[in-house]
């Protein structure tokens, strides 16, 4: 299984934990939230280029308006391409580092045991492989972050710092004290998403070293009913 895949395999786990309904065939990947209608979490995602009217039956049939593709489309004529487009980031960790991260400490550090503040939009299906965190400063509770583990692959979601820590160097050192600048040979890789508009979260994974693995593109139907 190649890098996009497995991070595609990620990434739909984390889906399903926010309530998703995942449909996949061997030409593409159906995912619908009832509760959040945006293009986020409703998508017809090709695996392969197939007819423009097959797509829009399938589209139809499980009322979604918005197509997710890995390259531009220019043969498509009842689609409108969207402004926004999701970026992949990939980077190397290290398991050491992550585990030092996890350790309580006076500093910067991860906690599974204390809660997040809000659950929202619903309810979320953590297991052993959907992991919540609250990043901690001390006592402080200053962030939030939800690790996938698929393998040697972590994907990070739901990051965020809180509004009253935000500007003080915390997400740089989050990432700083997470990845691998190359001087251990037992790393592993982390995959995160962003969308192009994010200035900020773009500005920050390329000066921690991360690379762009792959961009995906929305289109809208303009006929949705």
């Amino acid at each position: 299984m190649n890098l996009n895949k497995k991070f595609l395999k990620n990434e739909l786990i984390w889906l399903t934990s926010i309530g998703c309904e995942i449909i996949e065939t061997d030409s593409y990947i159906i995912v619908k939230n009832k509760l959040i209608k945006t293009e986020d979490f409703n998508f017809l995602l090709l695996k392969r280029i197939i007819p423009e009217i097959k797509i829009i039956k399938i589209m139809k049939n499980h009322h979604l308006q918005f197509l997710k593709v890995a390259e531009k489309i220019v043969s498509y004529t009842i689609f409108i391409k969207e402004r926004t487009e999701d970026i992949n980031y990939v980077a190397n960790y290290n398991r050491e580092a992550l585990d030092f991260l996890m350790k309580k400490s006076d500093n910067l550090y991860i906690s599974s045991e204390k809660k997040w503040a809000v659950i929202f939009p619903q309810e979320r299906l953590f297991s052993k492989t959907i992991v919540p965190y609250t990043i901690c400063w001390g006592s402080d509770r200053i962030g939030k972050i939800c690790l996938v583990f698929l393998d040697d692959i972590i994907g990070i979601y739901d990051f965020e710092i809180y509004p009253p820590f935000r500007n003080k160097g915390y997400a740089k050192q989050f990432f700083s004290s997470l990845l691998d600048k190359g001087s251990s040979s037992q790393t592993h890789q982390v995959f995160i998403q962003t969308w192009r508009e994010n200035i900020s979260a773009n500005n920050l994974y390329f000066s921690q070293g991360f690379k762009v693995l792959d961009k995906y593109y929305y289109f809208k139907l303009k006929n949705f009913y």
